[in-house]
């Protein structure tokens, strides 16, 4: 089976200021990348403090994250790159305003300049998406299909199983 990369910007998410998608998804497996605190209304930051920018980038990273069917209590680590480590105290009380009781890895970074010169910080993050029960089924009617051509021997198995389960289905 091959891999495929998906890539998407959603629509109410700043707008990526480089030859970039927010997104990059492979199977369940989902990365945004680096995102600034900019106002996807305006196109400007969200203020020139450390507070507006984190709640900013928060903010999209929700938006973005629906866009896929998940949210934020399913991100795995974030990267935050901070252009001064003495407004990490401040981050972190916005961020916790915004993770509430989530606590992913994280990884804080300081750097010493950042692509804009109003930008304050940025952040990436990985997450992991639940299977739905849709996705689920169909993984499991590839994986059968796949059995029965390698096995014909026994497909009187599947043909029993499935018609036990029609049985049960039919019963009040």
């Amino acid at each position: 089976m091959k891999t495929r990369v998906e890539t998407l910007t959603p629509p109410n998410t700043p707008k990526p200021i480089g030859p970039y998608s927010h997104i990059a998804k492979v199977g369940q497996h989902i990365t945004i990348g680096g995102t600034a605190g900019f106002d996807p209304a305006t196109g400007q930051m969200a203020g020139p403090d450390i507070r507006s920018q984190t709640l900013r980038i928060l903010q999209s990273f929700k938006v973005m994250l629906e866009s896929v069917g998940s949210d934020l209590n399913h991100v795995v680590h974030i990267h935050i790159f901070l252009r001064d480590m003495k407004d990490f105290d401040a981050m972190n009380a916005a961020y916790v305003e915004m993770m509430s009781e989530h606590r992913p890895a994280r990884t804080v970074i300081a750097v010493r300049e950042l692509p804009k010169p109003d930008v304050l910080l940025t952040m990436n993050l990985r997450f992991q998406k639940e299977f739905t029960a849709s996705e689920v089924a169909e993984v499991i009617a590839r994986l059968e299909g796949k059995i029965r051509e390698q096995f014909p021997e026994i497909n009187h198995i599947f043909i029993e199983t499935e018609s036990l389960r029609q049985v049960s289905e039919a019963r009040p």
